[in-house]
């Protein structure tokens, strides 16, 4: 999330009399609503330590973490759409309708993961992210010619979480590498990001992989 930061400034002029200051006690603007969410995660009825991310639009999130008896509260002035629990294997999330209710998130099991071995048998080579930068998106260095993306993790397909295919991810060809080697560039959602490492407990990187043949 990206601070905005308003610096207001003003200039007064003195023109041989007093200062006659205009619009005193009048408030043009509005006062901003407090909308306060609170709530509780629960796993199998028992309250759980999870992480939270809070939802407000498809590009503006907050991360927040539950205490030991799994309570949260969010303070602010926007009201969010969603707020999404994550833990070690497991997930759930609530839509929010107003600041009025006290919100329960149940936690359920992820599904199975895919699996490589049902994608090996078709002469496919495998390429693993070669480097991460700061924004958690990936390069592949790889041979031959490209095919598709591909994550080994399941990843939750129902909003706010962008397609989980990477296929359908921002991704560009490179030319960082000397030949015979190519390379791509894979943009790889933040929220899918924060999910991975919340339910799997490792970075989404170590789950891409890049196929050629």
């Amino acid at each position: 999330m990206r601070r905005l930061t308003l610096v207001f400034g003003f200039t007064a002029s003195l023109l041989l009399g007093p200062v006659l200051l205009t619009g005193c006690g009048d408030d043009a603007t509005s006062p901003e609503q407090n909308a306060t969410i609170s709530g509780r995660v629960l796993d199998q009825d028992n309250p759980v330590s999870s992480e939270i991310m809070v939802v407000y639009s498809e590009d503006r999130e907050e991360y927040v973490q539950t205490d030991a008896e799994g309570f949260f509260q969010i303070d602010g002035t926007l009201l969010p759409k969603l707020i999404v629990a994550a833990t070690e294997g497991k997930t759930g999330f609530v839509e929010v309708f107003s600041d009025q209710s006290v919100y329960e998130i149940t936690l359920d099991e992820i599904p199975t993961s895919p699996g490589q071995q049902s994608l090996g048998a078709m002469g496919w080579y495998w390429f693993g992210v070669y480097d991460t930068n700061g924004d958690g998106d990936v390069r592949f260095r790889y041979r031959y010619n490209f095919s598709h993306f591909y994550c080994s993790s399941w990843l939750p397909g129902y909003w706010p979480f962008p397609d989980p295919n990477p296929n359908h991810w921002d991704s560009w060809d490179l030319n960082d590498f000397p030949p015979p080697w190519k390379g791509k560039m894979l943009l790889v959602p933040r929220r899918h990001q924060w999910w991975h490492q919340a339910v799997y407990g490792f970075s989404i990187s170590r789950a891409l992989f890049l196929i050629s043949h």
